[in-house]
């Protein structure tokens, strides 16, 4: 059998995992636009669009966060919100939004609302290159006989690397999961990691609180940024500092290793408790899917069971892009065809 499939992308998948609660999403909103533009939307109105267009070719793209909000006078808008995860500032990403607004736009009717292009970067280097499409014709757009020609737009940077760490706020526990986001690619994280910890501890209420926490443990492992002990570490040490959440903290830290379920299995296995790990994952699994996605139905159970502990690690994994139990529904048909055709 072939290994387990990793996470492609674990910073996209972890972003989309956090801003599709929408008030966390509206607390993103509210915090991070310019004020002028946050004040003039109504942010009690935000709902969550599909991420994935189609082009005439027949072509995916994904895009990472599609917003659909209502004006607060008038009309409506959409925000499309890309996290920029590479180690240095890239041009091009003016380019990515282009072809996701042009793809959306595509698909509506005439007059076409506005859709506010958002790149939050949280990259160590900071973003220095200029944020206007018309900036990538370099000579061209600075001739005016050609510049009526060249399309043009300004997407809205969010720079983390800008933000002192006690400026990155927002409720639903935004302003931690944006301060694991800056420091993700530097060499303080493990150090920072106790107050991100700590941070949502207190944010939250403790069963949000334990699903976050979770959230993060993976998307560090899957980034290959934490080690397992490293974050049983940061667990201890946020526990200590934690006064009314030292309980919670050391609880979470004695029910789950949170950082790699793959690790854990293969220990257990070693010491010969494959079975009562394979529950372990099982229920672990079920209990993510029951947050994303609600009450599951009884013919979903049934298949969730029957899945081997490989595919349950996978589940696992990929639940964190699943929007809707359709998307639950496809994957367990995907396993089952994959099942069938190696039989």
């Amino acid at each position: 059998m072939p290994g387990r499939k990793r996470v492609p992308n674990p910073h996209d998948a972890f972003f989309r995992r956090v801003l599709s609660d929408l008030p966390v999403a509206a607390e993103f909103l509210r915090h991070y636009l310019p004020p002028a533009v946050s004040a003039a939307l109504d942010l009690t109105t935000v709902q969550l669009e599909e991420t994935s267009f189609t082009d005439h070719k027949l072509r995916q793209h994904a895009a990472d966060l599609l917003f659909h909000v209502r004006l607060a006078k008038e009309g409506e808008a959409y925000i499309l919100v890309l996290l920029e995860h590479k180690s240095a500032p890239d041009e091009r990403v003016a380019l990515q939004v282009l072809r996701y607004a042009v793809l959306k736009w595509d698909r509506l009717s005439l007059p076409l609302p506005l859709i506010l292009p958002v790149v939050v970067y949280h990259g160590a280097i900071p973003w220095r290159i200029g944020r206007k499409l018309g900036g990538l014709f370099g000579k061209l757009y600075h001739e005016k006989i050609w510049r009526r020609y060249l399309p043009d737009f300004e997407y809205h940077l969010c720079d983390l690397s800008k933000f002192d760490d006690n400026e990155l706020q927002g409720g639903e526990g935004l302003g931690a999961v944006l301060k694991l986001l800056k420091h993700v690619f530097r060499p303080d994280l493990k150090e920072t990691l106790p107050e991100v910890i700590l941070d949502t501890a207190v944010a939250l209420s403790e069963v949000k609180a334990t699903e976050r926490l979770e959230t993060m443990a993976v998307y560090l492992g899957e980034a290959g940024k934490v080690s397992e002990d490293a974050f049983e570490e940061a667990l201890f040490k946020a526990s200590n500092a934690g006064g009314l959440m030292e309980t919670f903290l050391e609880r979470l830290g004695r029910r789950l290793n949170p950082i790699a379920v793959e690790a854990a299995t293969k220990e257990a296995m070693e010491r010969g408790m494959e079975r009562g790990m394979e529950q372990a994952v099982l229920e672990m699994t079920v209990a993510l899917l029951k947050r994303k996605l609600g009450k599951l139905n009884k013919r979903s159970m049934n298949k969730i069971q029957q899945l081997p502990i490989t595919e349950l690690k996978q589940l696992g994994m990929d639940l964190l892009d699943f929007q809707s139990r359709a998307d639950l529904d496809q994957w367990l048909e995907q396993q089952a065809q994959h099942t069938e055709h190696k039989d």
